[in-house]
């Protein structure tokens, strides 16, 4: 799902800064403490992880950096995403006939929340110690050009 944003963004189809949050973990890390929590965790114990919670435009803040892709210009408030998306969904489905995910009213409310979490747990019992929010990002965005760099458009500046 991370990869999808950071791709979509790439690509230029996020018109807006959502106002929500997320957290980020790197895949290396989670490996290692799904292996670490196998050994070492807590019987019946359950860990989430998380390297970073940020609020969204922070996180564009970085791909605009990383990438060279401005990013979007301007944010709204979730009721104008959350509205937006269900009329451009019903104008899409009851009049062209097509569903198109990018407008998605399910997906522009989730866009809306911060999605954070602790990983206090998984730090003190398994010894998680993430690796930098940049690094995992500046990895996610070569990886994605490395396997196929046509994807890859520049946004036009609005």
């Amino acid at each position: 799902r991370s990869t999808k944003l950071i791709l979509s963004f790439m690509t230029g189809h996020l018109p807006f800064v959502p106002p929500g949050g997320v957290s980020w973990v790197d895949i290396r890390d989670a490996a290692a403490a799904f292996v670490s929590a196998m050994v070492s965790g807590r019987d019946g114990g359950t860990y989430l992880l998380g390297a970073r919670n940020c609020p969204t435009l922070e996180l564009f803040e970085l791909l605009e950096e990383v990438t060279g892709t401005p990013r979007p210009k301007f944010s709204v408030p979730s009721w104008v995403a959350r509205s937006g998306a269900t009329v451009l969904d019903s104008v899409n489905r009851y009049i062209k006939g097509k569903y198109d995910p990018s407008v998605d009213p399910v997906r522009a409310e989730m866009g809306c929340r911060y999605w954070y979490i602790s990983s206090e747990s998984a730090k003190h019992d398994l010894g998680f110690s993430p690796r930098s929010y940049r690094e995992t990002i500046s990895d996610t965005v070569a990886f994605i050009r490395e396997r196929d760099p046509t994807l890859i458009k520049p946004r036009a500046k609005l």
